[in-house]
């Protein structure tokens, strides 16, 4: 089995604290964190990974989690790596029109967030598909 990478990028100390207990209990998964827009597009591009998790609100930055989403979808290999908007802002909606696979309103449970990201490690997908039950 090989191992599955996720790349997150949340500025939250508490939801960041949420998401690595929460993804460590993936077995065979590699997560690397960042607080800014801008690494964490920079991860993704090196690693390839097979989720990223993007908030909506990056505190401090001019962009959001939507600009980041659509700005992986207009590069020539981020078109298929899956994407989980976690926010706690009502956005489903512009999520999935950036470009996200699937949208998770904050806060959301450990089953929850294991259950959307384990959709996602399971498929092979194309850009704004599927959308979470």
């Amino acid at each position: 089995m090989s191992v599955k990478k996720i790349v997150v990028c949340e500025d939250d100390p508490i939801a960041t604290i949420f998401l690595r207990k929460a993804l460590s209990l993936i077995p065979e998964t590699q997560v690397e964190f960042h607080r800014d827009l801008g690494p964490a597009l920079l991860a993704a591009e090196r690693l390839r990974p097979d989720v990223l998790i993007m908030d909506h609100h990056i505190a401090g930055s001019k962009t959001s989690g939507m600009d980041g989403v659509r700005r992986l979808r207009s590069t020539t290999w981020g078109g298929t790596i899956p994407v989980l908007v976690h926010s706690a802002a009502d956005l489903e909606n512009q999520a999935i029109q950036a470009g996200a696979n699937i949208f998770l309103r904050k806060p959301a449970t450990v089953d929850e967030l294991l259950r959307q990201v384990n959709r996602l490690l399971l498929i092979k997908i194309g850009p704004a598909s599927p959308k979470a039950e």
